[in-house]
């Protein structure tokens, strides 16, 4: 019986690199993040993007040797200035604001940070949405976080290019911050592997090589885990500035599916 079950689960693998080569792509980040800040007199935006996402709508690597240099981020910078204020669309009580400053910087790490400031809302209502995510690679998913002018965090919403917006009520700073649970990162991480072309041949090596269906089982569920925790480190560093020590954890999962690789 198990074996029929490996042989199941061989073929199913199988089935979707052959019959679905229009949904699955390469593998990309995918993950950006949106800090919003309530201020006093202002409402701050704070966006961060893997330079590399951003390079398909503005070319900053003129040579391509993988690094953005001084120079090819100064020429680029008109245009990226130029893009910053089409990224995201606030509106209060139906009213779209207008940026008034718009900066943009590139960061060691190859993280492309745009920095836009909106006028004083005075609505009890905001809408947000990505203007971006349509632009971007398939699947890319946005975090965006909603924050009090004492810092706290009220609002959470993980927007796609489907789910490119949503509504907030100035009333919800009461109340007590929307969470997003490790079960839906859980869920992106494993939607995140089936439509991945690499992620998909690695499956369906893992389960040509063994001959035990359990071994097979236990490395994919470890690699999916690992991978659904990196999905989470990455949105917790790129939207509060902090690397967790999620990052171990993931990398110690992952050795753990090599060790039973290698026995």
């Amino acid at each position: 019986m198990v074996r029929f079950f490996y042989s199941l689960l061989s073929g199913l693998v199988f089935a979707i690199l052959l019959l679905l080569p229009g949904s699955v792509h390469a593998h990309e980040p995918g993950l950006s993040a949106v800090a919003l800040h309530l201020a006093d007199r202002e409402l701050v935006a704070q966006l961060t993007f893997s330079r590399r996402e951003i390079e398909a709508l503005v070319p900053i690597d003129t040579n391509d040797d993988g690094v953005a240099n001084a120079t090819e981020l100064t020429a680029a910078r008109p245009h990226l200035n130029a893009l910053a204020p089409r990224l995201i669309e606030i509106a209060s009580d139906g009213r779209r604001l207008s940026v008034q400053t718009a900066s943009v910087r590139l960061d060691t790490s190859d993280a492309l940070h745009v920095h836009l400031m909106f006028p004083r809302y005075t609505g009890s209502q905001l809408r947000i949405k990505s203007l971006i995510l349509a632009e971007l690679a398939r699947g890319h998913r946005q975090h965006v976080s909603v924050y009090s002018a004492a810092g706290e965090r009220l609002a959470n919403r993980m927007l796609d290019a489907n789910r490119a917006g949503f509504e907030w009520s100035l009333a919800h700073q009461a109340k007590r911050p929307d969470s997003w649970p490790f079960h839906q990162f859980l869920h992106l991480g494993v939607e995140h592997i089936i439509t991945g072309y690499d992620h998909l041949l690695f499956l369906f090596a893992l389960l040509v090589a063994f001959h035990s269906f359990w071994r097979a089982w236990r490395i994919i569920t470890s690699f999916t885990i690992a991978h659904s925790i990196t999905l989470a480190s990455s949105w917790k560093y790129s939207s509060e500035r902090f690397c967790p020590p999620t990052s171990t954890i993931s990398l110690t999962l992952r050795d753990e599916a090599l060790t039973v690789s290698e026995k």
